[in-house]
């Protein structure tokens, strides 16, 4: 099967879409496939990101262009003329598919006229961008652009993507008729934690991803100093705006907690063990969240997650590898004051538990396999 993976970024430092999009090509690649993957990408993304798999197992075709909007229209343009050509161009007794990531950027939408005009079979993943938190952002545009492709986008499919039981609800709040397949992303297996007992450091919580509102940074560092556990600090580690990282900085020194709470930058995926290594306890606050890589992430390095039942990892309780808890300041400070007075022992417990759970049911040869059987193949 030859498989177009169409992304609205490759840069690896936009979150977890392009981590995703590059390890799904990969595990579809191993099992056999032809997969190449096309998108934007910044100029000065380097060219082989470790988010992304290497050539010559797939190809990859970024389309460099800066984020204005004249960067952004000719991205459109370019990966509209790249998505004509490689339909066009496949063996004609060969199934093909194009699978689009994301529903918003210029160059996605391009992306979309473009394959549906073909003889190729079309899977969309919104990624969470057609969640209800999510569309409040940029309304005004996103409606205009609602109007224009993107409800034609979605319902003229073959298939829509999802990771979670909301987000497939809040898709059918806009499309009722829309039918909709719920998979969710694999995740790899990393090097498990190495628990080291009787240390005289403070025990690390962390927070990893973007700080946006969505993912509860506010929420958190209320809830950490308003409970302040003794023998933790907690990290916060990720990209934001210079405006939102100076917000947080200025509420971190209102509640006199800059010994507590460290506001630090972003990691790259090649980090990400180290990071591992010296995380005790992952915190994924979000208030919206259609699947949150990031807890996947930790319960795959054997660190215990504490969540909200806005993720799509409300059975950590049931597996007993973490907290769930609602995404509230109450709710979240109780999950962390039962999550901080754990032993070490239990923590090492929860989270081989939970690099259980990830081996048995996220391993991404079963996850491409679930792609290829209920999304790619032809009814």
């Amino acid at each position: 099967m030859r498989i177009l993976l169409a992304a609205s970024t490759l840069d690896e430092m936009a979150g977890g879409l392009p981590v995703c999009v590059g390890q799904l090509a990969a595990a579809l690649a191993d099992a056999g496939h032809t997969v190449t993957i096309a998108g934007q990408a910044t100029s000065d993304v380097q060219e082989d990101p470790s988010a992304l798999p290497l050539q010559p197992r797939v190809q990859i075709h970024r389309v460099r262009r800066a984020w204005s909007m004249a960067g952004q229209a000719a991205a459109a343009i370019d990966l509209h003329r790249f998505v004509r050509h490689w339909a066009t161009c496949g063996v004609a007794e060969s199934e093909q598919v194009v699978h689009l990531h994301g529903v918003w950027s210029p160059a996605i939408m391009a992306a979309a006229e473009a394959a549906l005009s073909s003889e190729s079979r079309v899977v969309i993943s919104p990624h969470g961008m057609m969640m209800r938190e999510a569309l409040q952002k940029s309304a005004l545009v996103k409606q205009f652009a609602w109007n224009a492709c993107v409800r034609r986008h979605l319902s003229t499919a073959d298939a829509v993507h999802v990771t979670s039981r909301k987000e497939a609800a809040d898709l059918a709040c806009l499309l009722p008729q829309l039918a909709s397949t719920q998979v969710p992303w694999g995740v790899p297996l990393a090097s498990a934690r190495k628990w080291i007992g009787g240390r005289d450091s403070d025990r690390v919580a962390s927070f990893l991803g973007r700080m946006i509102p969505l993912k509860g940074t506010e929420l958190l560092i209320d809830a950490w100093a308003m409970l302040n556990p003794g023998g933790w600090v907690l990290n916060l580690v990720g990209p934001s705006e210079s405006r939102t990282k100076q917000a947080l900085a200025n509420r971190i020194r209102t509640l006199r907690m800059e010994d507590r709470i460290r506001l630090l930058p972003p990691i790259s995926a090649a980090e990400r063990e180290t990071f591992w290594e010296g995380t005790d306890l992952l915190v994924l606050p979000s208030r919206s969240e259609n699947f949150g890589l990031v807890a996947g992430e930790a319960l795959a390095a054997a660190v215990p997650v504490v969540t909200t039942t806005a993720t799509a990892w409300t059975d950590v309780e049931r597996i007993g590898c973490g907290w769930c808890v609602s995404p509230s300041l109450d709710s979240l400070v109780d999950g962390l004051r039962v999550a901080t007075v754990q032993s070490q022992s239990t923590l090492a417990f929860m989270g081989a538990k939970g690099r259980q759970w990830i081996e048995q049911d996220f391993s991404w040869r079963r996850i491409a396999e679930r792609f290829v059987r209920e999304l790619y193949a032809s009814e």
